[in-house]
């Protein structure tokens, strides 16, 4: 992966970091209301998702030990396989119930370092962005 690659994925990852609920304080408006209500249910199912895939293919649950190159075939593999087994009814291990995805309502831990402030502004403009869309999609 070129330097360049991993700097946009790094970003990323901080930027995604900051794309969270109102938590700070109470929503006040409809729109922050209907960004948490939409925020929380589409995780549940996300994470229900990464929990399904992972009991599948408990090598996802940890560090895959391959070249960076593979790591993404390796996933799209795994969830095309995932898919086709859901397709044939093949049932999952029964091993480990889901578990449901928590709310992680509390304080968020901020460093005090420019670079990530400066990520989290550009998360939470992005945030105000999908708010404002969902409210109008709402309307």
């Amino acid at each position: 992966m070129g330097s360049e690659k991993k700097k946009e994925f790094i970003e990323q990852q901080y930027v995604k970091r900051y794309l969270t609920f109102y938590q700070k304080r109470n929503p006040t408006t409809p729109q922050e209301i209907a960004y948490n209500t939409l925020h929380k249910r589409e995780r549940v199912i996300i994470e229900r998702c990464f929990g399904q895939l992972k009991r599948r293919f408990p090598v996802l649950q940890h560090q895959i030990r391959l070249n960076i190159d593979k790591i993404p075939s390796v996933i799209v593999s795994a969830v095309v396989l995932h898919n086709v087994a859901k397709y044939l009814n093949d049932q999952l291990p029964n091993d480990e119930e889901e578990v449901a995805a928590e709310d992680h309502d509390g304080e968020e831990v901020v460093e005090d370092n420019d670079e990530l402030n400066n990520d989290r502004q550009r998360g939470q403009q992005r945030r105000e962005e999908i708010k404002n869309i969902i409210f109008q999609l709402q309307l």
